[in-house]
């Protein structure tokens, strides 16, 4: 895929589809055991993105490319921080 535009969509999907499914079977289906955090989907998507747009198809990486990559690592970092804490103190 060369396209930035189809990676994005296809990313977009993957992410959207996983939080979805968290999400329904969160409140639709009876659960028999302790819900899972739909939360954790969430951080799960980030991470995939994140995988995604640290791993370097060129070795020459241009400077946007390297504050994307740190944005990019910021971003998760936050979300899977709060994604801890959120489970810890959510009683």
């Amino acid at each position: 895929m060369n396209s930035a535009l189809a990676r994005l969509g296809g990313i977009f999907f993957i992410a959207s589809a996983d939080v979805g499914l968290a999400i329904y079977n969160r409140y639709a289906v009876e659960q028999h055991g302790p819900p899972v955090s739909s939360r954790c989907s969430l951080d799960r998507s980030f991470s995939r993105t994140h995988n995604r747009a640290t791993c370097p198809e060129n070795f020459e990486q241009k400077l946007h490319e390297q504050v994307l990559w740190w944005v990019a690592l910021g971003v998760y970092a936050a979300c899977t921080l709060f994604a801890v804490l959120f489970n810890i103190f959510n009683y």
